[in-house]
């Protein structure tokens, strides 16, 4: 970025441009664009925003889904093969896995290819209670 040197042009002396002024321009315009491009990359769910979370998924509507106690869950995008969503009513438990309740809402399923198994395998499942979440996240999915 370059300094103003009016002053200097005041007094007749004239400064030559470097390209070093260029150069860190430059660095600093990458440097943006890499935080934007990793910031992409990863999604960031929070309990406090109806979001919960299961490893364990089931099919048939039977997996139970916590609530996200460490605060936020850091999700790398550009891990997962395939995503899928599901709208329906969900099995909700508590922080020690005991059944509290059923809870309408939308499910995003995060996929991933598994080697050893040869098929696709959910890494992870979320479940959405409010349409507002769901929404912020499937537009951030969709921008990645």
């Amino acid at each position: 970025m370059a300094a103003s040197f009016g002053h200097l042009e005041n007094l007749g002396i004239k400064r030559k441009r470097s390209t070093v002024d260029d150069e860190m321009e430059h660095e600093v315009f990458d440097m943006q664009n890499r935080v934007e491009s990793t910031s992409k990359m990863f999604l960031s769910l929070s309990s406090s925003r109806g979001t919960y979370q299961s490893v364990e998924y089931k099919i048939g509507k039977e997996t139970m889904y916590l609530p996200i106690t460490d605060g936020e869950v850091m999700v790398n995008v550009q891990s997962i093969d395939q995503l899928t969503c599901e709208k329906g009513t969900f099995f909700m438990g508590d922080e020690n896995s005991k059944y509290v309740g059923s809870t309408a809402g939308n499910v995003l399923n995060f996929w991933k290819y598994s080697d050893q198994r040869g098929k696709l395998i959910i890494l992870q499942s979320f479940l959405f209670t409010t349409v507002e979440e769901f929404s912020r996240v499937v537009k951030h999915l969709e921008s990645v």
